[in-house]
Parts: structure tokens; sequence; C-alpha cells
């Protein structure tokens, strides 16, 4: 846990109990150990990383609480002030039953649906921008200074055919649609638009951009072990031969087309020796 993780989780622990004392009473022991198991909480997400990288590094995912007592044990009050300091950016306060009642609506209305369950479970996902930050966030705690990251996260959205991305810092991703120029062309944009990379400084901010996707698009992501291979000259692949080579093949299917990238790569690099990995990512809206 870092410094300024240590500070919120005391101030929790203070606040209740000098509130406890502003209203004239104290905490008894299970109130006490309830206290406990909430400030363990606090720290817990504190230092979480998204879920989605909890499953990537082998996290096991935060851990929540049940209370019980009777009526006047002061479960509210405890649960308030929890409330209020809780480290997470989105959040709502409401009672168990309300939750579950709210579920089971949903669940009607989402009738003869294959798994509506897991379209409840979207409704509550993360903005890619509030992603990118806990991402940055994450990463600056928990790495040293001169440590950073790139990162591009996109989702794909089959039903309106949209592509939703933040890019940190991260080599652009190429999209290329057929047909696009005045001549009949391919035209090649760079998927550019997000913020900073990730882990050197908090506090950062990210925007997102949706893309309204038409057939025969391509989208082609890839590291910068790609654009940096090198032949035995010592002469890197570089943005541009990527970038032609994009255009060159965005006709063919996605398998054809990382093929083609592939075999264009191995044909460069010969027997250098490379010191990154190249990896590549192709995608074609049918």
């Amino acid at each position: 846990m870092d410094r300024a993780s240590e500070t919120r989780s005391a101030d929790l622990a203070a606040t209740l109990r000098a509130i406890a004392v502003e209203h004239g009473f104290t905490l008894d022991g299970a109130q006490q150990r309830a206290l406990h198991s909430l400030q363990r909480l606090h720290e817990d997400l504190a230092n979480a990383p998204p879920a989605w990288l909890q499953r990537l590094v082998r996290r096991r995912p935060v851990r929540g609480i049940y209370l019980w007592g009777a009526v006047g044990r002061g479960k509210s009050f405890l649960m308030d002030e929890f409330f209020r300091v809780a480290p997470i950016a989105r959040k709502q306060r409401v009672h168990f039953h309300r939750f579950m009642q709210s579920i089971h609506h949903r669940l009607r209305d989402l009738q003869g649906q294959e798994d509506p369950l897991r379209v409840i479970a979207a409704d509550g996902d993360i903005s890619l921008p509030l992603l990118a930050s806990k991402m940055n966030e994450f990463l600056y705690r928990t790495t040293p200074g001169n440590k950073y990251a790139t990162f591009f996260f996109a989702r794909l959205d089959g039903e309106r055919r949209q592509l939703r991305y933040v890019n940190a810092g991260h080599n652009p991703p190429l999209l290329v649609r057929v047909g696009s120029t005045p001549d009949g062309g391919p035209d090649l944009h760079e998927l550019t638009v997000g913020g900073s990379v990730v882990g050197m400084l908090p506090g950062l901010t990210y925007e997102e951009a949706t893309i309204d996707l038409r057939t025969g698009d391509v989208l082609l992501a890839f590291t910068d072990g790609v654009t940096e291979a090198h032949n035995p000259d010592d002469e890197e692949f570089g943005d541009e031969r990527l970038r032609d080579l994009a255009r060159q093949v965005s006709h063919l299917s996605a398998g054809e087309i990382a093929a083609c990238v592939s075999s264009a790569l191995k044909d460069w690099i010969r027997d250098a020796e490379q010191f990154d990995d190249l990896t590549f990512v192709v995608m074609k809206v049918r």
C-alpha cells in the first residue's frame, strides 16, 4: 500500500470515530470489527487495478463485505460515511433489496434475449477515458518513476457497427477505407485520440473517439516492434512502409492481410536479430 492509501485509510477510521463521538456514542466491539473490515475494503479498492487488468495479472478481485445486524445498530451510519470516502469515481449508494429489484425489472425487460445478465453487466461497463485514467493511476502507484507504458483499448459494437477507442501514447493503429479517396483508392486514418502515456504522471485525463464502421474497413493495430524491426543493414521497417503496405493489401481478407504483413516483415528482417516483439492485429468489417 502506498503512502497516499495509508493516509486515506487512516482518515476513514479517524473520521468515523470522530463522527461517532460528535453524536454522543462510542463504537462497540461489533462496530469496531465492522470498521476494521470497511478499512480493509477501502485499502483494497484504493490499490486495485481495473477489473480487466486483474484478470491479466491474475490479481484476486476485491472482495466485498456483508453487514448484518438489528435495526439501530449503526449499519447505515457506517455505510454512509464509507460511501462518501470510497476511492471510486463511479459509485452508487443503494439498498441491497432495491438493487435486486432493479435487476429483476431489467431481466423482465430483456425476456427472450439469449444472455440478459451479460447485457445488464455491460450497462455498468467503465468508460474508456476512465479506464485509461485508472490504468495510469495504477501504474503510477506500482511502478518506478522512470517507467511508463503505452495503451490502446477499443470496444467494438457489432450491432451499431461502431468502434470506440482510447489511445494513451501508443503507436496509432491504422484504419484503411477502400474507395474513399477521389480516385477510388484506399484512404488511411490514424487512431490518435486519447492522451499521454500511462504511469508517468498522476491525475491525467483522457478522451475517447467513436468511428462509424463501413463494409470493407480494415483496422491494423501493432506494437512498436513492428515499425522498429530492422534488417541486416540496421534500417527500420518504419511507419511509412507499413502504411503503404496497409493500403496495398486492404482489398484482401483479414487473414490474407495478416499473412502479407508477416511475410513483408520476414523478408525485411531476414537473419537480423530483433530486440522487441512483433505483434499486430488485423480486423476487417464485412
